[in-house]
């Protein structure tokens, strides 16, 4: 909750409320506070709850406005730069597998596996406003901004890798590297990240940026994705989607954002 609210954990709880169905009265209806303040395995019971002051009473609690910057999902380049390919190969070699579901690859190309940036390529401007850089450690040589360092890519099955771009699944590294998943999918759920043991520290995945993306996937989704642009990236053969990015704000966003993952793709 301290992701969603800004707020001290110490100064608000969440109440169950002690009516049946849809509260009407849960301020001054409801039970014994939930400690929040450390984080645990307990299970939360499906239901209604209140978040009040710590003394049961009425408090405003400001919500996080921060929302990822739209990502489109990442598809390979026709002709990819030296750069792209150099991390695709790197994350293949280092993963081998979907370090979420554990597939394997089944041939020399791996099919139906991706190799993913978890920091979008698409906002490469944020990466280097946010000094990104400075939680990269990996020492082979990776382009002037290191956004495509291994250390910022996991191998993903390929629908694993929608809901990931979509943050609709993050992996939280400080649950044990453990899987989060947002929508009903619970076989992508409570999955331990898989981390190649003979890897050296500085190539394995970023412990900062992969909490950023869960960062970003836990305020997107607690808010009900409110503003956060859904767009259908199942295009079929022949529809000419440019009509469709030129008639809305919405589209006009989509092409932009495109426009710079394949950009920065080139240039980073």
């Amino acid at each position: 909750m301290e992701i969603v609210y800004q707020l001290p954990l110490d100064e608000y709880a969440p109440f169950p409320c002690l009516e049946d169905g849809d509260p009407k009265d849960p301020a001054s209806q409801h039970g014994a506070p939930i400690n929040n303040l450390h984080t645990n395995t307990s299970v939360i019971e499906p239901g209604f709850y209140v978040l009040l002051s710590a003394q049961g009473l009425p408090i405003d609690i400001p919500i996080n406005p921060d929302n990822p910057a739209p990502r489109t999902l990442s598809r390979s380049l026709s002709q990819p730069d030296s750069h792209t390919t150099q991390f695709r190969d790197r994350v293949r070699a280092r993963d081998g597998r979907c370090v979420v579901t554990g597939d394997p690859r089944v041939d020399p190309n791996y099919t139906g596996l991706a190799a993913a940036h978890i920091f979008p390529v698409a906002h490469a401007d944020l990466w280097v406003s946010g000094k990104w850089k400075q939680q990269i450690n990996d020492d082979e040589y990776i382009g002037p901004t290191c956004i495509h360092s291994i250390q910022n890519g996991i191998l993903l099955r390929d629908d694993v890798h929608h809901f990931f771009d979509k943050y609709y699944l993050a992996i939280n590294p400080d649950t044990g590297y453990k899987s989060h998943c947002f929508v009903n999918s619970p076989q992508l759920d409570n999955k331990i990240m898989f981390r190649n043991p003979s890897t050296p520290e500085k190539f394995q995945p970023s412990r900062a940026i992969l909490k950023h993306h869960f960062r970003m996937a836990v305020l997107l989704n607690m808010k009900g994705r409110t503003g956060y642009p859904q767009w259908d990236e199942d295009i079929p053969e022949g529809y000419d989607p440019i009509g469709e990015f030129a008639s809305s704000e919405q589209g006009q966003l989509r092409l932009e954002t495109e426009l710079a993952r394949k950009l920065n793709s080139l240039i980073t």
